[in-house]
């Protein structure tokens, strides 16, 4: 974005202000119309050089942002941030200004505390996020990033606590969750096991049980709390060797993806990882959990969770049945 001659003269401009008046008694935070938000988002324009990260960390769009800086440049009478290349950088006045704001903010006295940032818990399983809920979650967070999340294990005793829930669970199984007041039943969701698709080929794979016994098999142990997934926990615990027990999904993943060991996932991964192949003629039927989801009254009265619930609700979808 080029400058015009008098922007540029206006950022070259090096009249020190008069600091000691604007920071007595707070004056400084006049030159933000009296809002001290104004103050820290100028703070995050200036540290990080970009108008999108304070965006994101306030959850104000960027032309907003940018009409308020023209109007403190308006009311200085000069530039406090001109652009180099992909990024902003401070003008003599804007280091002025950055200096007086964050001694005043930062390592002085601040005039009201800053507002507390109200904490979303998100309670999810791991192996839904991997794939499908890691995606909108991104997306989500690239808007939010002043945010306070706190992600939690679905498996935790404190998932009680959170604002949304998502789970598994048997299917047809009626769900009594007195804390949701809100809660549906999203879709099926299928598992079957995979192999890396370098470590095997379409025309060299096990086709039956009885050829896993050239291979290791890795069981996560979250697997045992589902009934409906039995075919593949009794074959395994009736395996007396190669077999790797893991309690973390995310291990039990990786591993698959990446060392040649076959363990079960969702059948939907493979549209997310093209290294995984799968293999559906081991086992007879489906093995299928219901996904569900959940809100809590607090998180029903909160516009941002709603949002994310809204958010998530769609994504599986979306994501299991493509």
């Amino acid at each position: 974005m080029a400058l015009t001659e008098e922007e540029c003269a206006t950022s070259r401009n090096t009249t020190p202000l008069d600091l000691e008046t604007l920071r007595a008694n707070g004056a400084w935070l006049s030159l933000f119309g009296g809002d001290e938000v104004i103050a820290r988002q100028f703070i995050t324009i200036a540290r990080s050089g970009s108008l999108k990260q304070a965006s994101r960390q306030f959850g104000v769009r960027v032309d907003k942002l940018r009409a308020e800086l023209n109007k403190i440049e308006t009311a200085l009478g000069g530039k406090l941030l001109i652009r180099n290349k992909r990024v902003f950088e401070l003008t003599p006045i804007g280091h002025q200004i950055y200096t007086l704001v964050y001694d005043a903010l930062f390592s002085g006295p601040v005039l009201a505390p800053a507002a507390a940032v109200e904490q979303i818990k998100l309670s999810m399983p791991p192996l839904l996020l991997e794939g499908f809920l890691l995606r909108p979650l991104i997306a989500w967070l690239h808007k939010g990033a002043g945010k306070n999340v706190v992600a939690i294990d679905s498996r935790r005793q404190d998932e009680g606590e959170a604002d949304i829930r998502i789970w598994l669970a048997q299917p047809g199984r009626r769900q009594c969750e007195p804390w949701a007041v809100s809660k549906r039943r999203l879709i099926s969701l299928s598992f079957m096991p995979f192999i890396a698709s370098s470590y095997a080929s379409k025309l060299i794979t096990p086709y039956c049980l009885e050829d896993l016994d050239d291979y290791m098999l890795i069981q996560f142990s979250g697997y045992q709390d589902y009934p409906t997934l039995d075919p593949w926990n009794r074959f395994i615990s009736r395996r007396a060797r190669s077999v790797m027990h893991v309690s973390s999904y995310e291990l039990a993943a990786e591993l698959v993806r990446w060392s040649g060991v076959i363990g079960l996932l969702p059948t939907g991964l493979p549209r997310f990882n093209s290294n995984l192949l799968p293999l559906p003629t081991l086992f007879d039927g489906a093995m299928m959990l219901d996904v569900w989801i959940g809100l809590t009254a607090e998180g029903e009265r909160n516009p941002e969770v709603r949002r994310i619930f809204d958010l998530f609700e769609r994504n599986i979808i979306s994501a299991v049945r493509e």
